[in-house]
């Protein structure tokens, strides 16, 4: 009796995504999952999966991840996005549900998505980079540039001894046409990590950029004699 109820779970599971995903993928129908998914089962395997999910809450949400990437696979990125929106409003603040939802949103071109999703993520992880370089790089594709510099300045306000946030903070500024204040963030990054040859040497060309002439010689001189090998 047991070893069949088990099957009738996996089989109705199956058949959930294999049946049940497309009725989630339709936008305006994905917040009725769950009644849409309970009137495939009979009592008993809805007693069976209730009891696993007891003791892990997070089948439900793996069985969301199947469906979805089973249309990613089949290029169908707009039902696996409506699949994972549903699944957001049972666990809103799961990193890796974001994670993914934010990936689909960049390659649907869904900027303001990205922006909404990758500030839900910084807020959890503020240390990790990637996601305000989602926020800013979503910002420079609508053509807002202040706000996408803004969410930059965020990061580094975060984590403001990390030499590479600096670094990639004035690449972005270069980048945007603002050398003098990406020159600032050339000179922090160069001060935490004064040892790095190429954070050297990439404060050089900013030193250039300002035709600071005088400071980009003396560096690429320092520079130079660090590298020369004893006689």
């Amino acid at each position: 009796m047991r070893q069949g109820m088990w099957q009738g779970v996996g089989l109705t599971v199956g058949v959930v995504i294999a049946w049940g995903a497309p009725v989630w993928a339709a936008k305006e129908q994905a917040k009725d999952a769950p009644s849409a998914i309970a009137t495939t089962l009979d009592p008993v395997v809805i007693k069976a999966i209730e009891t696993l999910m007891q003791k892990d809450p997070t089948i439900l949400l793996r069985v969301f991840y199947l469906a979805a990437e089973g249309y990613r696979a089949q290029n169908q990125p707009e039902r696996a996005l409506a699949i994972y929106e549903a699944a957001l409003a049972s666990f809103p603040k799961q990193e890796d549900l974001l994670s993914r939802l934010v990936r689909l949103y960049q390659q649907a071109g869904k900027h303001d998505q990205v922006i909404e999703t990758a500030k839900q993520l910084a807020a959890l992880r503020p240390e990790n980079s990637s996601y305000y370089q989602m926020i800013a790089g979503a910002h420079f594709a609508k053509g807002d540039t202040e706000a996408g510099l803004a969410a930059w300045e965020e990061l580094v306000k975060a984590n403001p001894r990390d030499a590479m946030v600096h670094l990639q903070f004035a690449q972005a500024l270069q980048g945007q046409g603002k050398p003098e204040e990406a020159l600032k963030h050339f000179e922090e990054a160069a001060t935490l990590k004064a040892d790095d040859a190429g954070v050297l040497q990439q404060l050089g060309q900013a030193y250039m950029a300002n035709r600071k002439w005088d400071d980009a010689k003396a560096l690429y001189t320092k520079l130079m004699e660090s590298t020369k090998e004893p006689l």
